[in-house]
């Protein structure tokens, strides 16, 4: 959750300065690699669980993973070829990873109810 609260603070106080790179305040790239702190014991969390789950588990686990997977690539490339036709959006990006982080949920729990019925 962490991960998540600083990654959305990030996003919400980000935006593009007009000098550029070298008149973007030091704060505002301490802002972009704050998320990473608490991502990498997120992710190491997950690992270590995962390692220790069994196979049931980790085959849940891993389907969600592949079908969040395959839904953020096609949306990434539904909101590429949307970017040509309306412009970009910057906070595409953002959106892919809030949707990837739905969709692997949604999925954990539409398989574990499968399961329990």
């Amino acid at each position: 959750m962490l991960f998540v609260f600083s990654f959305a603070a990030a996003i919400i106080v980000l935006g593009p300065i007009d000098g550029g790179v070298m008149e973007t305040p030091l704060w505002h790239l301490a802002l972009v690699l704050l998320p990473l702190i608490p991502g990498a014991f997120a992710l190491n969390a997950y690992l270590q669980f995962l390692k220790e789950a069994d196979e049931l588990v980790k085959r849940v686990h891993f389907e969600a993973a592949s079908n969040s997977f395959c839904i953020v690539i096609m949306l990434g490339f539904i909101f590429s070829l949307a970017g040509q036709i309306f412009g970009q959006w910057e906070d595409s990006g953002a959106f892919l990873w809030i949707i990837g982080l739905l969709t692997y949920q949604a999925s954990v729990n539409r398989t574990w109810a499968k399961l329990n019925e």
